[in-house]
């Protein structure tokens, strides 16, 4: 799976298939092994939940996550009514604010969804293999909860590769730091709190 998730983020993310960046190619593989580690050991440990008649855990949050993790993202469509707060603008420009409004929620979901699918692609199979027997024995809630964390996967993943795409865009990855992605992000989170703090920003 891990290799076959280096290669899959380098088609995503074509702006971080760039030669010459050691750290780059460390961060990248440092994002793929988390991912197939803890998606592996999530689904394992869901699997050993399930057999054992386990409710989902927590369980107040099922449904949110469900909808959230497990299904495609759906747009929230807006109307003229959710700009009514702004006084005296011409009905034509109202409607021409949700139609837009509305074309890059749609998009972004479009977007979204098809990162999700081509992830789901490229584990799916690894997790097919070795979890068949267990798999095998879903029901609709199980499968449910297989979704949850396949979706939970995705999304830290795809923040990873977003945040690495940030760094590399502003200049962070020209000399190697030498540490692991996560430790490398932490201290960047670090750097721009304290610029955030400075008085100079005050």
């Amino acid at each position: 799976m891990r290799e076959a998730l280096i290669e899959h983020t380098l088609k995503q993310y074509p702006e971080l298939d760039v030669a010459g960046k050691p750290g780059l190619t460390r961060y990248i593989r440092d994002i793929t092994d988390m991912a197939a580690d803890s998606l592996a050991s999530d689904i394992f440990r869901e699997l050993q939940h399930i057999s054992e008649g386990q409710p989902y855990n927590p369980p107040e949050k099922y449904e949110r996550y469900v909808t959230f993790y497990a299904r495609p993202r759906v747009p929230k469509l807006k109307t003229k009514e959710d700009f009514r707060f702004l006084k005296d603008i011409p009905d034509d420009v109202l409607t021409q604010w949700v139609e837009e409004d509305n074309q890059e929620e749609i998009e972004a979901c479009e977007y979204l969804n098809g990162l999700k699918s081509a992830f789901i692609e490229v584990v799916q199979p690894t997790l097919f293999k070795y979890f068949k027997a267990s798999l095998d024995e879903l029901d609709a809630e199980g499968w449910n909860r297989y979704g949850i964390a396949v979706g939970a996967a995705f999304e830290c993943y795809r923040e990873d590769c977003d945040d690495l795409c940030y760094y590399l865009e502003k200049g962070c990855l020209d000399e190697d730091s030498g540490l692991d992605f996560y430790h490398f992000a932490i201290q960047m989170q670090h750097e721009q709190n304290e610029k955030y703090m400075s008085p100079a920003n005050k």
